[in-house]
């Protein structure tokens, strides 16, 4: 808004008052001081000059509020980018830099918000991408089921069904595996904490393995060190995940040995697991925690980890603890066997 005619005469017309008022008075008074006289002149000009300065002051104040209003118009119908002039010697510097730290957040806000959007539709994608093969496996082996099933013999309907069967487990651990995973991409997830005991969730996994390798005519050994009365506030889900996947993995690449063994000491959590499986190789090693876009086949009735999300799960989880991980082949003195093993070292809170 610029000033109008009126906001530059008005302070003319008070000095020129003034200065009619003043000869007046001389004239009646017969004042013949210099000092007074002086003096009078000085604050006659003084007045006139507060008069004007206090209209250029409030325009400038307009101004800066209509800057401010225009700037915060824009943000709120989404126009980004748009930023105050600041001006130190303004009065209104401080509160022109608060819009501006407030048009910051409110991009950095918007900008993760569309990152978690698209985070969700990759999901999604993913998600119909994976379940397009074993749902294509289940349809096949359902239909020759129904369609031959008196022309079947009974090998090949019990390699149909354990087929079936597969295909379900597979579903079954993909779904959970996304969604935990969709779970780690929300930040809310990591605040929900409570103090836990760690000796019994500990025991529990490793005797769920336990029964699982003897199902499957497999060796499981196991080496576990808690430090007594060692407690600590974290998210129980997260431990309970992190020992889960990462036996998981030992049992699926395991020939016949599979082992854990575990030392927790204040709130340092070293953990190794090894098999005997094919020895990783450094290809592999570079892609662990890294989903891969096709899955591996498995003959046993048993939880296939082929895409990789069993390490995915196992990575989020130790970045998330800025924890240290090391996956590699097996070296001969550290074991009866060779194989691959994985070395994690966590600073629990």
């Amino acid at each position: 808004m610029k000033p109008s005619l009126r906001d530059y005469l008005t302070p003319i017309f008070v000095l020129a008052l003034l200065l009619l008022l003043a000869a007046v008075n001389i004239f009646t008074l017969n004042i013949t001081n210099a000092f007074s006289l002086n003096l009078l002149f000085l604050s006659i000009a003084g007045t006139a000059l507060i008069i004007f300065l206090e209209k250029k002051r409030s325009h400038s104040t307009q101004l800066q509020l209509e800057r401010i209003e225009g700037a915060l118009a824009a943000l709120s119908s989404g126009k980004r980018g748009s930023r105050l002039d600041i001006n130190r010697k303004h009065s209104f510097s401080r509160l022109a830099s608060y819009c501006n730290a407030m048009a910051d957040e409110l991009d950095l806000l918007r900008e993760k918000s569309q990152v978690q959007q698209k985070m969700r539709l990759r999901w999604l994608q993913d998600l119909a991408h994976d379940l397009r093969i074993p749902l294509a496996s289940l349809e096949l082996a359902q239909s020759s089921l129904i369609e031959n099933w008196n022309l079947l013999a009974e090998p090949a309907k019990q390699e149909l069904v354990h087929d079936s069967l597969r295909e379900i487990f597979y579903l079954r651990a993909l779904v959970e595996d996304l969604l935990f995973l969709s779970l780690l991409d929300d930040p809310l997830y990591f605040s929900s904490k409570s103090i836990v005991e760690p000796q019994e969730i500990v025991t529990q996994i490793l005797h769920s393995y336990s029964e699982q390798a003897k199902r499957r005519g497999k060796i499981f050994t196991e080496s576990l060190f808690i430090e007594k009365n060692v407690r600590c506030t974290l998210n129980e889900s997260l431990l309970q995940r992190l020992l889960k996947n990462a036996l998981d993995n030992a049992l699926f690449m395991s020939a016949s040995i599979f082992e854990i063994r575990i030392v927790w000491k204040s709130n340092l959590l070293c953990i190794e697991i090894s098999n005997d499986g094919e020895e990783i190789s450094e290809v592999q090693v570079s892609q662990f925690g890294k989903r891969r876009e096709a899955r591996k086949s498995e003959t046993q009735l048993s939880r296939p980890l082929s895409l990789g999300l069993g390490s995915t799960i196992i990575s989020k989880i130790l970045k998330h603890w800025n924890a240290s991980y090391e996956i590699r082949a097996l070296r001969e003195s550290e074991r009866s066997y060779r194989g691959t093993l994985l070395e994690m070292k966590i600073i629990m809170p």
